[in-house]
C-alpha cells in the first residue's frame, strides 16, 4: 500500500483526533473486547477488568468522538465500534508496537 501524500490539513487534524482517542491502553482493550459485536457494559467491564466508572468514561469519550456507538435498550446500554475501519488502525498499531522499539 502505497503511501498517500499531500493531505490537507483537517484530514490530518481528523486523523491526529483519530489516533489521541485510541491512544489509552483501556480505550484499546475496549476495542478488542468489542469485535464485531456489540456488548453491554457490564460485559465490556468484565472482559476489560476495569471498574464500571473508569469504563464508562472510556465509552463516552469513544462514543463522543465517533469511534463506538451506543444503544440503549431499557436500561441497559449496548455499545459496539462505529466503523469498521478502527480495527483496521487498531491491527497497525498493534502491529507497529511489535515490531519497533517504541
Amino acid at each position: 500500500m502505497a503511501a498517500q501524500t499531500n493531505l490537507d490539513i483537517e484530514t490530518l487534524k481528523k486523523a491526529a483526533r483519530l489516533l489521541k482517542t485510541l491512544a489509552h491502553p483501556v480505550r484499546l482493550d475496549i476495542v478488542q473486547s468489542l469485535g464485531h459485536r456489540e456488548h453491554a457494559v457490564r460485559e465490556i467491564q468484565a472482559a476489560v477488568g476495569k471498574p464500571q466508572p473508569i469504563v464508562s468514561q472510556q465509552l463516552r469519550v469513544m462514543r463522543d468522538r465517533g469511534v463506538l456507538r451506543a444503544r440503549r435498550e431499557g436500561t441497559t446500554v449496548y455499545y459496539s465500534v462505529a466503523h469498521p475501519f478502527v480495527f483496521y488502525v487498531l491491527n497497525c498499531m498493534v502491529r507497529c508496537a511489535q515490531e519497533t522499539k517504541l
